[in-house]
C-alpha cells in the first residue's frame, strides 16, 4: 500500500514535491502547483518508470544498479526489445497501482491512470 513520505526535500524555484512509497510495490513521485493540484509525476516499480514531465509521458527501465543502495541513482534507459510493453503488462500496472494507491489523495490518483489510460491507448 503506498503511503506518503512526510518529510520530503523541496527545491526553491520549483514546484512542490510529494513521495509514496510502498517497499512491496510502486514508488510515486508527484509535483504539485500552489493549489496541490498534481502537475507532473514519476511512478516506478520493479525496473519500469513512467515519467510525466510537461505534458508528455514517457517509459524508461532501469538497469537496476543503485538497487538496495540509498546513494547509487538507478539510471533510465530507453527500453529494449524485451523491456516492451504487452496490454497485460499495461492491465497488470493499472489493477497493481489502483489498488495500491486506494488511500491516497483521489486527485493524484485519477491524475496518474488518466495519463497513463492514453499512453495505453486505453482512451
Amino acid at each position: 500500500m503506498l503511503h506518503e513520505i512526510a518529510k520530503v526535500r523541496q527545491y526553491k524555484n520549483q514546484p512542490k514535491r510529494r513521495w509514496f512509497y510502498d517497499p512491496d510495490g510502486f514508488d510515486l513521485l508527484v509535483w504539485v502547483d500552489d493549489k496541490d493540484k498534481p502537475i507532473d509525476f514519476q511512478l516506478s516499480f520493479s525496473n519500469k518508470v513512467f515519467t510525466y514531465m510537461k505534458c508528455k509521458l514517457t517509459y524508461s527501465v532501469t538497469d537496476n544498479a543503485g538497487r538496495g543502495y540509498w546513494w547509487m541513482a538507478e539510471i533510465l534507459q530507453q527500453p529494449s526489445q524485451k523491456d516492451r510493453l504487452t496490454k497485460n503488462d499495461e492491465k497488470e500496472i493499472l489493477t497493481n497501482f489502483r489498488k495500491d494507491a486506494k488511500d491516497i489523495d483521489p486527485i493524484i490518483i485519477n491524475f496518474v491512470i488518466e495519463r497513463l489510460l492514453r499512453y495505453f491507448n486505453w482512451e
